[in-house]
């Protein structure tokens, strides 16, 4: 099972229902029009060279040229490596030079501020495509690629063949690239949309996060899974999105705990009708219960908190709507194995702190060309070690104290960071803390 197999279903099950409301553009675009779409683009691809395994950099924000291009470069069997919009030179050139795209899409403006000074000197040059760039201008355009024939057929990769090159820095601060394959993103995918999210095809999906980062799995993979719409938002603005949310009647939306914050401040100065939004979430840790209560009161909605890393595809645990367990991140999501174990790797008991370690559909192949850390990230029998510290409640919710590395030992006792962010933030004049 892959994702370009998926919506190829739901372009004959869905074929006129919205698949994606492009805010930005303004523009509505049905589930055959996507595919058609998808398709054009892979053939636009093809015709430069993209073949099975070659990476295909994304460089673009939020909205309906990155996912037709996600899908495109799936569909050929690529390998899409998203970059983030706010990346500048120096580690856009390093990023380039550690996964070696063939092709590069990105949007005019920050491809010619940021992409085209570090090309010289690159010992391979990618292709670029540019969003915005003018027909006849010599320049290859995203619309040059829509007008291509659409490709038929598939390249049907395997379920363990790769798929996307997503990259964290984690706490080192040095980029990794996470390697997730085609069974990573179709069962993620449907995990969010299905057990998560609880989405079918009458649901309106926003998601106010960067698409370069893995949430994208669960704001758009997710949706489009079942069937459901994607409105997509430019960029991270609060007034944007309470006006997309009024004027697409969105049912659900996703975001951090920030822009939680700037929702309620600027919904206090005017009133938007939000009444079809009906699910909130966010995918950080430790979110106050203050603020929980207050976007619950305020939009009359549900909450829920996923707890997540890139190289677990994002979904680990997420909480139950309804039965919100403050301070916690929740249950293992469907499909998902957590064990917490001492630096022996020995299980410890319910209630004690432990790293956390996971076994799941999500979990990724490894890093890209970097087998000794691909090595180091798993225990022997295959566990994926996140890192983190938590525990395990008797009813079976997880909490997370912080990272392995950041423990502070005192007069033998453990400090842990979480500790003191929790204090901090009980104050009410602290919006934010990281210890």
């Amino acid at each position: 099972m892959n994702l370009v197999t998926v919506l190829e279903d739901n372009a004959r099950l869905f074929a006129e229902s919205t698949a994606l409301i492009d805010s930005s553009a303004g523009q509505t675009i049905t589930y055959r029009e996507l595919l058609n779409r998808v398709n054009a683009v892979a053939a636009g691809l093809a015709s430069l060279g993209v073949k099975k395994g070659d990476r295909v950099a994304l460089y673009l924000p939020n909205g309906s040229e990155f996912i037709i291009s996600f899908f495109a470069v799936l569909k050929l069997g690529a390998i899409a490596v998203p970059f983030n919009i706010q990346l500048k030179q120096y580690e856009i050139e390093q990023l380039i030079k550690h996964s070696q795209p063939k092709v590069m899409i990105g949007r005019q403006e920050e491809t010619d501020a940021e992409v085209i000074p570090v090309l010289q000197g690159l010992p391979s040059e990618p292709k670029i495509v540019k969003v915005g760039s003018k027909t006849g201008s010599g320049e290859i355009g995203f619309a040059d690629l829509l007008d291509q024939e659409p490709l038929s057929g598939t390249a049907c990769p395997a379920d363990d063949e790769y798929a996307a090159i997503y990259y964290t820095s984690g706490t080192t601060g040095v980029m990794k690239g996470a390697l997730l394959t085609h069974h990573n993103l179709a069962a993620v995918a449907k995990i969010n949309g299905h057990y998560l999210l609880g989405l079918n095809d009458q649901d309106r999906v926003l998601g106010v996060s960067p698409y370069s980062h893995v949430y994208f799995l669960q704001v758009v993979l997710g949706p489009l899974s079942v069937g459901a719409a994607v409105v997509t938002l430019e960029r991270p603005s609060p007034i944007l999105a309470l006006e997309a949310i009024e004027k697409y009647r969105v049912t659900h939306v996703s975001t951090v705990p920030t822009m939680f914050r700037y929702l309620l401040r600027h919904y206090q100065d005017k009133k938007y009708d939000v009444e079809s939004w009906r699910i909130a979430g966010s995918a950080a840790t430790n979110v106050p219960l203050s603020l929980v209560n207050e976007v619950k009161e305020t939009f009359q909605v549900d909450f829920f908190d996923t707890y997540g890393c890139t190289e677990t595809s994002s979904t680990i645990t997420y909480t139950r709507l309804r039965h919100y367990q403050p301070g916690s991140v929740g249950l293992p999501a469907h499909g998902v194995n957590v064990k917490f174990v001492d630096d022996d790797a020995q299980e410890v008991p319910v209630g004690q702190i432990g790293e956390i370690i996971v076994k799941s559909p999500g979990v990724f192949a490894g890093y890209w060309r970097d087998p000794d850390k691909t090595r180091e990230s798993f225990t022997a029998d295959g566990w994926f070690k996140t890192g983190d510290l938590g525990y395990q409640d008797e009813q079976g919710y997880i909490y997370i104290v912080g990272r392995k590395k950041d423990v502070v030992v005192s007069g033998g006792y453990n400090i842990y960071p979480w500790e003191v962010e929790r204090l901090l933030l009980s104050h009410p004049q602290v919006a934010e803390a990281a210890v």
